[in-house]
């Protein structure tokens, strides 16, 4: 039960962050053998695909800034 009500949960996140205008969606293609592993530790710890890949993605841009010393 306890599964079916954190799928719930997170569902309600996604619908929320569709409506919320400081989000879009980004379709994009990764490795079959990267999506299985973020899928599992998603699902492991209770973070969305979504939050998961804006972290890593802000990271990234932070990461870039410093490198190449611009601003965005």
């Amino acid at each position: 039960m306890l599964a079916i009500s954190h799928l719930n949960t997170v569902a309600d996140k996604a619908r929320s962050k569709r409506l919320d205008p400081h989000y879009t969606k980004i379709t994009t293609d990764i490795e079959k053998e990267v999506a299985a592993k973020v899928r599992a530790i998603s699902a492991l710890t209770g973070i969305s695909l979504s939050d998961a890949v804006n972290e890593a993605l802000k990271k990234w841009v932070e990461t870039k800034k410093k490198e190449n010393s611009f601003e965005i």
